[in-house]
């Protein structure tokens, strides 16, 4: 799990609590419920642009 980056973000506490319990419903952690929001929006934003093409280290 060498590829993983911890990153602190600041969101709205309604919009914290809603998410807190979609992921309660579906059965995923907190955590794992921002993953999949944000990587349902890259995929949407790289079928509207392209796929984003990233220099690995």
């Amino acid at each position: 799990m060498d590829n993983l980056v911890k990153r602190t973000i600041r969101i709205d506490s309604s919009v914290n609590n809603k998410i807190k319990y979609i992921a309660e419903m579906e059965g995923r952690s907190v955590n794992k419920e921002i993953e999949l929001y944000l990587k349902k929006s890259i995929k949407a934003y790289e079928e509207k642009y392209g796929v984003i093409k990233m220099d690995e280290d």
